[in-house]
């Protein structure tokens, strides 16, 4: 009977030990799983601020095309030369035309 009660007591410790084990693994797991929850929501926080950080780029890109598209038909506007038509008309009468310009040698 001294091994039977031997090997009761022994079951008894290792029932013990593994209740043990047991409480230490479900407290680590659901400290993980406390982390893991906050992981996801942080990530989700980021995800979001990164859309709108995204979106505010797109829109800052759009208008800058605007700005970039007007500036250019301004400058080509100042640069172009005029096309009024009272300009035109006095540019040529004011030289001379190419008639006048060649005159036969003799």
């Amino acid at each position: 009977t001294t091994a039977a009660a031997t090997a009761t007591a022994a079951a008894a410790a290792l029932r013990a030990q593994l209740t043990t084990v047991a409480i230490e693994g479900a407290a680590r797991e659901s400290e993980l799983r406390s982390q893991l929850a906050d992981a996801a929501d942080a990530l989700q926080r980021e995800k979001a601020a990164a859309a709108k950080a995204v979106t505010a780029l797109k829109l800052e890109l759009v208008a800058a095309a605007r700005i970039t598209k007007k500036a250019m038909a301004e400058a080509t506007a100042v640069a172009a030369p005029p096309q009024d038509v009272d300009d035109t008309a006095q540019a040529s009468s004011s030289s001379p035309s190419s008639s006048q310009q060649q005159q036969p040698q003799q």
